[in-house]
C-alpha cells in the first residue's frame, strides 16, 4: 500500500503566475532575489521509468544555470526518483527538493541528478545554494562547493574541504552562507501572498549580474 504522500495544497498566485502550492510560489520568489531566470512548469516529456515509459515536467527550469528543479512537500517516493533518473539520462540535470519551503538558513534535503548520472537513486544528497565570493554566480550544487563559473579549480575546492575537517574553515559558509542568499531565504520566506499583490514582485534588493 502506498505510504500518504500527498499534502493537499493551496493554489497561490505571484507575479502573475499560478503556482500549484505556495511552496513552489515561495521558491519563485526566492529566485527572484536573486536574479535567477526560470520558466514554471515546462513542456512535458516522455522519461524511461524502469522499462515502462511515464509523463514527466518538473516545477521549474533554470535557463541560465542549465538545471531542473521539482519540489515535493515530502522525501519523493521511488517512482518520482525514477522519472528524475530517466528525465536526467536524456534531457539535463535535475534536483528534487522537498523541504515545504525556503528553509531559513543554507541546507536542503534533496536528491541532485546529474547527466552523468548512471546509478540507482541513493540517499539524500546535501545540495546547496551557492554563491561564488569572486564574481558572484549563484548555482545549486552538491554540497554547496561551487565549482560551474570556473573561478575556484578542483585543487582549491579540495584544500578547502581539508580545512573543513581540521575544523579550521568552513567551506560550506564561505560558499552559502553568503548575506545574499541568506536575505533572498528571509524575504522568501516572509512574502505574504495576497489578492493585494498576487501580480507584483517583492521590492528586491539591487543585484550583481550572475555572469
Amino acid at each position: 500500500m502506498r505510504r500518504k504522500y500527498d499534502i493537499k495544497s493551496k493554489r497561490k498566485r505571484y507575479a502573475g503566475t499560478l503556482f500549484r502550492s505556495t511552496d513552489e510560489a515561495s521558491w519563485a520568489v526566492f529566485f527572484d532575489c536573486l536574479g535567477i531566470e526560470y520558466i514554471y512548469e515546462p513542456e512535458w516529456y516522455e522519461v524511461e521509468t524502469g522499462g515502462k515509459t511515464a509523463n514527466y515536467k518538473p516545477d521549474f527550469f533554470l535557463p541560465k544555470l542549465i538545471k531542473y528543479i521539482e519540489i515535493k512537500p515530502n522525501k519523493p517516493i521511488k517512482l518520482e526518483k525514477t522519472k528524475a533518473a530517466g528525465w536526467t539520462k536524456h534531457i539535463g540535470d535535475i534536483a528534487i527538493l522537498f523541504n515545504l519551503k525556503p528553509p531559513t538558513e543554507n541546507t536542503e534535503n534533496g536528491y541532485f541528478f546529474p547527466s552523468d548520472y548512471n546509478s540507482k537513486p541513493l540517499e539524500p544528497h546535501r545540495v546547496l545554494w551557492c554563491e561564488c565570493p569572486r564574481c558572484g554566480h549563484i548555482d545549486l550544487e552538491e554540497y554547496g562547493g561551487i565549482t560551474s563559473c570556473g573561478c575556484f579549480t578542483a585543487n582549491e575546492i579540495n584544500k578547502m574541504y581539508e580545512k573543513e575537517l581540521d575544523n579550521a574553515f568552513s567551506t560550506l559558509d564561505y560558499f552559502s552562507r553568503t548575506k545574499r542568499l541568506l536575505n533572498a531565504y528571509k524575504i522568501a520566506n516572509n512574502h505574504k501572498f495576497s489578492k493585494a499583490n498576487q501580480f507584483k514582485k517583492p521590492n528586491l534588493p539591487v543585484q550583481r549580474s550572475l555572469f
